[in-house]
Parts: structure tokens; C-alpha cells; sequence
């Protein structure tokens, strides 16, 4: 069994040190991501998942910006929603317990975990989990998986939640 910072440190794709690079704004940023996750530029959707990963790793947001961050330059991001959507969900063993883990659009790992904790946010007219993630970034909880998790989660007096490595995460 594993640590809860051998988990961390096994699931999740590394963020390039974009607070160390110069922030020289760029001219233009023809970059959109939509209300699925879906990466656009130029008002073409980027199908290669290995590119928008690419962009993800260096994808960032500050005080509302959204901005892709590279050695040369920063681009500003439009994004309709947050960037990612949580697409599936597992759970791992881990010293402290059972560990929810998250799949994003993008196929990446994500645990309900320390920093990457569970919020609400109003989305179309209705109160929505969100995951938190790190860089000041988030990812909505699709449909299918919420209604997954409202079949395991708990109930208190403050609602429901799930329990991931020992600890009560809301889902409303």
C-alpha cells in the first residue's frame, strides 16, 4: 500500500515551472476552451489529446485569467467554463484508506486529496461539484459521474459527501 504522497506523486502529471519563466505577454491568443473541455485555435478544435495536454501542462489561471505559459511568452486563454471536466473516477488503497481518484478529459489523474478537494459552483442554473486543482485551475464533474457518486456517498447533517482517505468532500 502506498502513502498518501506516493499516490500524489504517482498520479499526477507534472506542471512545467512556468511561475520561473518571463511573462511576456503575446500578440495574439487565438485560444479557446469550451464548456466540454474541448481546446480550440482559431476557431478549430485541436483534436490531438497529446497537444492539449501539452497546452495543459502550461495552462494557468490568476485572479480569473487564463493563461498558457511557455520559456517565450504568455498567452491569455478564453475558457467558456474551466478547462477540464471530470470524465470517470476510481478508487485506489492507500495507507489512510480508500482514495477517490479522477479521470479528466484529458486522461489525466486527479485524487480527491489535500488541496484537490470538492467545491460547488452554480453552472447552467444548478449547484455543480467541481474539482479543485492546483495553478488555480478547476475541473466540472460531468453528469454520468455525479450521479455515480450520489449512489456512494454519505449523508450528514450537512449533506452529502464523499469519503475520500478518511476525510468528508461535499457534494452539495
Amino acid at each position: 500500500m502506498q502513502s498518501l504522497n506516493e499516490l500524489q506523486a504517482a498520479l499526477l502529471t507534472p506542471h512545467a515551472p512556468t511561475e520561473k519563466w518571463p511573462q511576456q505577454t503575446c500578440s495574439s491568443g487565438d485560444i479557446r476552451i469550451d464548456k466540454e473541455g474541448r481546446w480550440h485555435y482559431q476557431d478549430s478544435e485541436i483534436k490531438r489529446q497529446a497537444l492539449c495536454r501539452l497546452f495543459a501542462s502550461v495552462l494557468q489561471c490568476q485572479d480569473g485569467v487564463y493563461t498558457v505559459t511557455t520559456p517565450a511568452e504568455q498567452c491569455e486563454v478564453d475558457v467558456e467554463d474551466v478547462p477540464f471536466v471530470i470524465v470517470g473516477w476510481r478508487v485506489i488503497s492507500s495507507e489512510q484508506g480508500n482514495v477517490i481518484v479522477c479521470q479528466d478529459n484529458l486522461d489525466r489523474e486527479w485524487p480527491i486529496l489535500g488541496e484537490f478537494e470538492i467545491e460547488t459552483r452554480l453552472y447552467q442554473g444548478q449547484e455543480v461539484p467541481y474539482l479543485k486543482l492546483n495553478y488555480g485551475l478547476a475541473a466540472r464533474v460531468n453528469r454520468a459521474v455525479y450521479y455515480q457518486w450520489a449512489e456512494i456517498a454519505e449523508q450528514d447533517d450537512k449533506g452529502l459527501y464523499l469519503n475520500s482517505a478518511g476525510q468528508a468532500y461535499y457534494l452539495t
